[in-house]
This record gives structure tokens, sequence and C-alpha cells, in this order.
């Protein structure tokens, strides 16, 4: 049956994380294995998902993945948790365009058939949110909104007025109120909020965010309209369950982790396990040198803000830089890919060494130089598949790149939005390095072609005579 809710918002900055933070660690308080969820290519909501639950939030997006994968990957991450809680993205109706679902909270929530609860802001609203409420609720038929929470409500009058309102205009459930306050505000920076569990400041707005959530949300209320929704059905699986045999012959990924470099989807990595993959954590900015691998896999993050410290681990870039030489295979995205060029230089015009693996400069901007979703054409064969394999993506970046030397493109970047097409992606030796971050579940032969190739090397090398 897997009870499961989407926790959506009239618009952006509505307060959709705060509130699917504070009853995803207020439910796992009162014994509840809570599995989280996040609409949308979105890397940091995540991070304070598992710092309340304990358990890894997982992103579902119908535009980078088909309704059947959706499903599939919902299925197998709630398989055994109590209740389900998707944070949505942005508005309930915002999607990938103003005239397609795909993306949306709404089509999510369609094909998930998942019960949904508006977060709506009501600090400058009286008698005019049930109007809100009532167009979110009838806009889609096909859609379930059961209920609306009030956020940013400032006083008991306020409270008492916008539940009169919505109860007596629409027939949705007000399923809690909170007030505002700077102790629930999470500080944000350029690419979003500070990650869960970055700081002393967002362990204790967690802490502030559940004690209200347990004061003022109707807990027992949304339990009981995650376990109203319907069966959903599922078809047979498309990206997991190869069986893959335990061995110590496994292709090894060890893939960067730590404070500058955490990007990556959860589904991602989990396949390649689940393609036989033994996955070994390191740290960029803390170990010497990255651990004996088949596969280096450097995921985005914020190598800006920790530029001078990974310039300054001169061991770890010379062992990254001498093993791309040495045709090792490496897989870096966004800030994976800012890591592996020669230079990053700051907006203060500050220039810090990085690996030099590929022949450019990042150049940091003030603002925002990419943003939304991509397809991604494989035009030379690299790690992703050969020629003409075509998978999805998402890219959000504030740098640009300045190459030193003429390089091939390994990919075609299309965008969602103008259609326009440009070259992304460099392929040099064994090494692949792209702003884009690949969903594999958008098609997972690419991930199934990269564990091929890593097996066909590791094979390769252990042949007698091979070198």
């Amino acid at each position: 049956m897997f009870p499961r809710i989407l926790i959506a918002g009239t618009h952006s900055g509505v307060g959709k994380t705060t509130v699917s933070v504070g009853l995803m660690g207020a439910l796992s308080r009162q014994g509840l294995k809570i599995q989280p969820f996040k609409t949308g290519p979105d890397f940091i909501d995540p991070t304070h998902h598992r710092a309340v639950t304990g358990r890894p939030s997982r992103n579902l997006d119908t535009w980078l993945m088909d309704e059947e994968v959706t499903r599939e990957l919902f299925c197998r991450a709630a398989e055994g948790a109590d209740l389900s809680i998707i944070e949505g993205v942005m508005g309930l109706f915002d999607g990938a365009s103003g005239v397609d679902e795909r993306g949306s909270g709404a089509h999510l929530a369609k094909v998930l058939r998942a019960p949904v609860v508006l977060v709506l802001d009501a600090r400058a609203m009286a008698r005019s949110a049930a109007a809100v409420a009532l167009g979110f609720q009838k806009l889609d038929p096909a859609l379930n909104v059961a209920g609306v929470i009030l956020n940013r409500v400032t006083t008991t009058r306020h409270e008492e007025y916008l539940i009169d309102a919505i109860r007596s205009l629409t027939a949705l459930r007000v399923l809690g109120a909170l007030r505002e306050s700077e102790e629930i505000v999470m500080p944000s920076r350029h690419l979003g909020l500070f990650a869960g569990g970055e700081n002393l400041r967002i362990h204790r707005a967690h802490e502030q965010i559940v004690k209200l959530a347990e004061r003022t949300l109707d807990l027992d209320g949304l339990v009981e309209v995650a376990k109203s929704a319907p069966p959903l059905p599922v078809g047979p699986t498309r990206c997991f369950g190869s069986t893959a045999p335990e061995s110590v012959d496994r292709p090894v990924v060890a893939y960067a982790l730590d404070e500058a470099f955490y990007f990556y989807y959860q589904d991602n990595l989990d396949l390649l396990a689940d393609l036989g993959c033994r996955l070994l954590p390191f740290s960029p900015l803390h170990d010497a040198r990255p651990p004996d691998a088949d596969l280096l896999y450097l995921g985005g993050g914020y190598p800006e803000l920790y530029a001078k410290e990974l310039a300054e681990n001169r061991t770890m870039r010379a062992a990254i830089r001498q093993q791309a030489q040495a045709g090792q295979h490496i897989y870096g995205e966004c800030g994976g890919l800012m890591y592996l060029c020669d230079s990053l230089i700051r907006t203060d015009g500050t220039a810090h060494e990085m690996c030099g693996v590929v022949p450019a400069q990042t150049l940091m901007t003030r603002r925002r130089r990419s943003l939304g979703y991509t397809v991604v054409t494989v035009v030379s064969d690299c790690l992703l598949g050969k020629s003409g394999t075509e998978t999805h993506g998402h890219e959000f970046h504030y740098s640009t790149l300045k190459l030193l030397r003429d390089v091939a493109p390994a990919l075609a970047i299309t965008r969602e939005r103008g259609g326009t097409t440009k070259p992304d992606g460099f392929m040099i030796g064994n090494t692949l390095a792209s702003y884009t971050h690949v969903h594999f579940g958008s098609n997972p032969d690419v991930a199934r072609h990269l564990v091929a190739t890593l097996s066909h090397f590791k094979s390769c090398r252990q042949e007698p005579g091979s070198s």
C-alpha cells in the first residue's frame, strides 16, 4: 500500500522544506520509519531529510525519468518504511515548461497516486487564502489535494480567521499552522540552503522545526491522509534487480564525499552497487590519495568554497593527475569537472591550482550561468555510452570554463527550454568530465555501459601478459 504524502507549495519559498523536515522529524521521533523523497533534481534538501530521519532521501523527477521508472524507484525505497514523505518543488503545478506538467509535483503526485498537502504562505493573507487553496484543489480533478498547512501565521486571531475561511469555502482539511520564527530559518547561499548537518546552526534549526511541528501540526491527521493513498500499480523493473554476484573482482568505484563534494543522486550510487560495483567513499579534502579503484567518481558540490584547502592537498591532486595520465577511469560532474581543471579562479580573482587533468580554468561568477534540464547526447564514445546514446540530466552552476587548448567535446547538450544545443563534456584519455548531472534512471543502459567498461578493463588487466 505504501502510505505516502506529497508536501507541495503554492510557490517557491513558501516553506515546503521547513514543513517537510518538521513532519519527517516529528514522525520519526514517534518511532515511525519515514522514507524521504525530493521532487526534482535537488541535492541539498535531501541532506536535511536524511539528518532528521536517518535514511537517504531519493530524488524523483518525471522529466528526468519516465513514469514506470519513477514508480520503480519509489517502491524500491519505500519498501519496509511505515510512511513516505515527498517534498515538492517550486509551486505544485510548476514543472519543466508552462504547457507541460512533467517535472512538477502535481505530475509526480498523479504518477504515484499520492495525496497532496498544500503549504500556503499566509503571512499577508486573510480570506483570500481560501480562494488560493480552492484554486489549487480544483485546477486538476485528477489530483487529490487533501489538506492544507498554513505557514507564517502571525497571531492566534489570524490563524482562526484563516481556518474559518478555508473550512467554510473549501472541502480541505487544515492540518496545522506554523508561526513565523527566526529560530526555524535555515541559512542559504548561491546554490540553495546550507546542507543538513553542515554546522551547529543547521542542527539547532532542525531541532526547533521538529519541536514546532510536534506542537502545531496535526500529525495523526497527516498520517491518516498518507494512509488513504490507494494501491500503487507497479510494472516490471527497468533499473534494479541485476543480482550481480558477490566477488572480490567486482569493479571498485571510489566516490568523493566530504564537505566539498556530496551532490549525488542516491539511486545512481545504488544502481552502480546493484550492477556489481563496490563503492568506497574518499575525501579529496582530507585524504592523502584516493583508494585503489577502477573508477574515480567526482560528484558535484562546493569546490569553490574549499578551493584553498583542495589546492593545499597536493598529494591528492598529484595522485589524481597521475592516475588520469596512466589511463585511470574518472567521471566528474559539475563540481568534479571544476576540480579536474587546471585551476579555479574565485570571484575576487584569487586563483587556486586544481588537478590539471582538464586543460581549462574554472572562472567563478556572481550570477548564475546555467540552470535547467538537459537532453544529453553522446557524440564521441565515452563512459556514458556509444555515440548516439541519449539520456537526461540537469545543470546548475555559477561558473564558466576557459579552455587552455582545444578539446573535442564528448557530449551535446540540448536545453529543454529553447531547444538550443551546445557542446559539453570532455573525454581525455579515460576521463569524462561534464557540467551536467546525469540521472541513471533516465536511461539505465548508461550505468550498464559504464560498469561493463570498467569490468572489461579490469579483466584485461588481470589476464596473463596484460599490462
